[in-house]
C-alpha cells in the first residue's frame, strides 16, 4: 500500500501552511485572534478558510463542498494545528457533518452541510450528568408534540458541550422510545441554538470557555 501523498495533496498542504503562517503562526498573532487565550475560535480566520474551500473538505460537491476524503480533512487539521490557527469549532463540526451525512435527509444536508461548508459552526450533546461515553445512560428524553406544526419537545440536561455557545445547532442524542437494550430507542434531533426553552451556562476550563452546559 502506498502511503504517500498525491500531488494534490501536498499542494493543499503547502497552502494550509502558508495560510497559517500568514494569518497565525505565532504566539503573538494567536494571542491577538483569541483576546488574551480566552477564546478558542475566531469567525474571521474561519470565513477565511470556507471562502477558500477547506471547511467542505469532506463535504460532497452537491452540498457546497470538495468532496475530500478524511484523511484530507486529517491533512488540514494538522496543518492549521501545526499553524496555531484558532478554529477550536471545527472538531465537532466535523463530527456532525459526520453524522448528517450518514443520518440527514436531503433537506438537512442541503442545510446543515451547506452551512458548514461556508463556515457554521455545529456541536453535538451527548454527555450528561450521569451519562458520559456510554450514550446507553442517558437520561434527555424527547416525546411528540401536536403544538407549532408538530415536533419534540425535549426534557433534559447535558454538559460539558464543546461549542455549543458558537454554534448555529446543536445535535442533541436523545432518547425517544424505549427499547430492548439500552441502546435502543435513541435518537438525534436538531435544535438550533436560540431555540426557546434552551438555556446555556458556561464552564471556566484550562483552555477557555469553550464547553457549555
Amino acid at each position: 500500500m502506498d502511503f504517500k501523498l498525491t500531488d494534490e495533496q501536498r499542494d493543499f498542504v503547502a497552502a494550509i501552511r502558508d495560510f497559517s503562517e500568514r494569518e497565525a503562526g505565532t504566539q503573538e498573532k494567536r494571542e491577538a485572534l483569541t483576546e488574551g487565550y480566552k477564546l478558542h475560535h475566531n469567525f474571521d480566520v474561519y470565513k477565511k478558510m470556507a471562502d477558500l474551500g477547506w471547511l467542505g473538505v469532506t463535504i460532497p460537491e452537491e452540498y457546497g463542498g470538495s468532496g475530500g476524503s478524511y484523511l484530507d480533512a486529517s491533512l488540514f487539521l494538522e496543518e492549521t494545528a501545526r499553524g496555531m490557527c484558532p478554529i477550536g469549532g471545527y472538531g465537532t463540526t466535523l463530527i456532525v457533518a459526520g453524522a448528517v451525512q450518514r443520518f440527514g435527509t436531503d433537506d438537512q444536508k442541503h442545510k446543515i452541510l451547506g452551512g458548514i461548508a461556508s463556515g457554521a459552526v455545529e456541536a453535538i450533546a451527548m454527555t450528561e450528568p450521569e451519562a458520559g461515553s456510554d450514550v446507553g445512560n442517558l437520561s434527555t428524553k424527547a416525546e411528540r408534540t401536536s403544538d407549532n406544526g408538530g415536533g419534540y419537545v425535549i426534557n433534559g440536561q447535558k454538559v460539558f458541550i464543546s461549542n455549543a455557545h458558537i454554534s448555529d445547532h446543536v445535535l442533541v442524542v436523545c432518547r425517544t422510545t424505549k427499547g430492548e437494550s439500552k441502546h435502543e430507542g435513541l435518537s438525534m434531533i436538531f435544535v438550533p441554538k436560540d431555540n426557546p426553552g434552551m438555556e446555556m451556562t458556561p464552564i471556566d476550563t484550562m483552555g477557555g470557555r469553550d464547553t457549555n452546559t
